[in-house]
């Protein structure tokens, strides 16, 4: 990636990662009926904090993999390889922990778990289809899940995104199947997840970021128009109330922060200090959705008590997150290099 792009990528994945982290320690403190501030941090007035950064989340993943592996620039060997060392081996590293500790702490955790579901957990997807077979699901949350089906699915997208006919084909087939299935549950009847988690929605969000990462790179005048304009759906989408489904607004709102926010980052880049931290904290985004959640729910939320919904105490809760996710960004760099082979010198 240029740098420029870098750094509108790097604040988006840092603003949607704080704003997951958050959302969590949110529903952590309702679950436990200790309500106060932390219940801004749950919704606005046309859906919830939590689905809108997860939705542009998939639309970085797309953008960035479209920057990163353009099609006919890579092997489907190599390309997989990559993106399984990219998710599996942090996410391996961080349910084993995760396990041990509610092993101990928490006798019986697992006295619900099938073969089916350990299969799922080792593939990542437990999160995904929890709603079938959850009993041994602790963290990755649903989008790793998705992350995965995408992952699966990008050589076949980067493919169709530079034929004329398949890009148009894909470009109506996937709005499309969102809208029924937003509007009609479809999809959803078959298998029963939630409408936004929905692969058919999913997809097209993903495909949305690809598309943005292309006309990013051929249309310099649009990459001017588009943060500005995204920004100004995003407000309309968070402080208007549209009275309709709140998929939609939720959907819309993702469609306009994440060109506002990739615009808000490369316009940023001058201030170094700024960009060093959201980069920062975007290095850490994936281990900080691996471990907050079960963080705030194991723990940190009881400990704190009727503190808990506070600003104060949310902050707290932010930071302890990021730290513990740096915690194991720095373990598993240190087992890496452990288990690398050492080469052999010859004078």
């Amino acid at each position: 990636m240029s740098g420029p792009r870098r750094a509108g990528y790097d604040c988006a994945r840092a603003v949607c990662a704080l704003t997951v982290a958050l959302f969590h320690y949110g529903t952590t403190c309702e679950a436990l009926g200790l309500h106060g501030f932390s219940d801004k941090l749950i919704a606005y007035p046309g859906g919830t904090w939590g689905e809108l950064a997860s939705l542009v989340f998939l639309m970085l993943s797309g953008a960035a993999l479209t920057c990163g592996y353009p099609a006919g620039h890579f092997t489907l060997r190599r390309f997989y390889q990559k993106r399984f060392l990219s998710l599996y081996p942090l996410y391996y590293l961080a349910y084993a922990l995760a396990a041990l500790w509610l092993f101990f702490y928490f006798p019986g955790y697992f006295n619900a778990a099938t073969p089916a579901s350990l299969l799922l957990s080792a593939l990542g997807m437990d999160g995904y289809f929890s709603y079938r077979c959850a009993g041994s699901y602790i963290l990755g949350e649903w989008f790793l899940g998705a992350i995965v089906l995408l992952y699966l699915l990008y050589p076949l997208l980067a493919w169709a995104l530079e034929n004329k006919f398949a890009r148009t084909v894909v470009s109506a087939v996937l709005p499309l199947a969102s809208v029924l299935v937003i509007r009609h549950g479809w999809f959803g009847i078959y298998y029963g997840i939630y409408g936004l988690h929905n692969l058919w929605l999913c997809a097209f969000c993903f495909w949305y970021g690809m598309l943005l990462e292309k006309a990013h790179a051929r249309f310099v005048r649009l990459n001017r128009l588009l943060p500005l304009a995204g920004a100004a759906l995003l407000a309309v989408t968070v402080f208007v109330p549209l009275g309709i489904n709140p998929f939609y607004t939720i959907l819309a709102g993702a469609a306009g922060a994440f060109p506002a926010l990739t615009g808000l980052g490369d316009a940023l880049q001058p201030c170094r200090r700024l960009t060093a931290a959201l980069r920062w904290i975007g290095r850490q985004s994936y281990a900080l959705l691996l471990v907050h959640h079960v963080l705030f729910q194991q723990g940190l939320v009881r400990l704190l008590g009727s503190f808990a919904p506070t600003p104060l105490a949310c902050l707290l809760g932010l930071c302890a997150a990021l730290a513990l996710a740096r915690a194991l960004n720095a373990l598993y760099s240190v087992l890496r290099r452990a288990m690398r082979p050492k080469e052999v010198f010859h004078e």
